[in-house]
């Protein structure tokens, strides 16, 4: 399974216990600025360069999600420090 459909299936499974399951955006433009800001900030936090992101459309809602790749940033050589929840904190969906 590819990382699309994982969040999409993640998306979808907590639509069922709540209206908002993530931070939800109507132009993709828009998900992929708050997205690029909030890796950059985790990036910053680790002191790593930018974190990976990625921005999904939610057929069934009309909507985009932008998901964060905490993992990634923090496997990194010379990744230190930091709070890893940052970006579930701000309502972004992480992997």
């Amino acid at each position: 399974m590819d990382i699309n459909e994982m969040i999409i299936r993640m998306v979808e499974k907590r639509l069922l216990r709540t209206k908002k399951p993530c931070n939800l955006y109507k132009i993709k433009k828009n998900a992929a600025r708050a997205a690029l800001q909030m890796a950059m900030d985790v990036g910053d936090q680790h002191r790593t360069y930018c974190a990976k992101y990625v921005v999904v459309y939610i057929k069934s809602i009309d909507r985009y999600v932008a998901a964060i790749g905490v993992q990634d940033a923090l496997n990194r050589p010379g990744a230190v420090g930091g709070y890893v929840g940052t970006s579930a904190d701000r309502g972004f969906l992480t992997f």
